[in-house]
């Protein structure tokens, strides 16, 4: 444990609106319904170790074309909403367990899914990364539109290891 480490657990609604910049290794734990609404800069080697629990989130507001790594992302029923802006990538080290990402779309163009990228590197066997829209404004009566959507969501998520078969996962609209 070195001087610039910090432990951050939100648990029972609790909530921290903030981001971690400056040298700082961080170990995150989010449960019961807390959330987390920013950014961890990584810019000078610095870690990020993150647990998301059932009921938590994780609200990303990265900069713009700025990339987060977490080195080590465990979750457990949780969810992690990407920022909307223009490549704010989520590059994932070492991960674990069941998570569910959240995107946004354009209003006008559905099929345009709106922030980065999360590319996953290793995942211990049987873990699962469900890719989640939230919308009210795609009818899914409108099979063809539906389909392009869930296509144009499907890739935003990429994994290293490939058809290794340790990773398995959904692409969901939510309305």
């Amino acid at each position: 444990s070195g001087e610039n480490d910090f432990a951050i657990n939100l648990s029972n609604g609790a909530t921290w609106t903030g981001n971690s910049t400056g040298g700082v290794d961080l170990d995150v734990i989010l449960s019961d319904g807390g959330a987390w609404t920013g950014y961890h800069e990584d810019e000078t080697g610095n870690t990020l170790s993150m647990e998301i629990k059932k009921g938590a989130i994780w609200t990303n507001t990265a900069k713009e074309n700025d990339a987060t790594t977490i080195n080590s992302l465990s979750g457990n029923g949780g969810y992690i909403q990407m920022s909307d802006k223009t490549g704010t990538h989520l590059n994932v080290e070492q991960y674990s367990g069941n998570t569910t990402i959240m995107y946004n779309h354009d209003e006008k163009t559905p099929t345009k899914i709106l922030g980065g990228d999360v590319t996953i590197s290793s995942v211990k066997t049987g873990e699962k990364a469900n890719i989640t829209l939230h919308t009210d404004s795609i009818g899914t009566s409108k099979q063809e539109e539906v389909k392009k959507v869930l296509d144009a969501l499907a890739q935003k998520l990429t994994y290293d290891g490939k058809n290794d078969g340790k990773l398995t996962g959904k692409v969901q609209i939510l309305e």
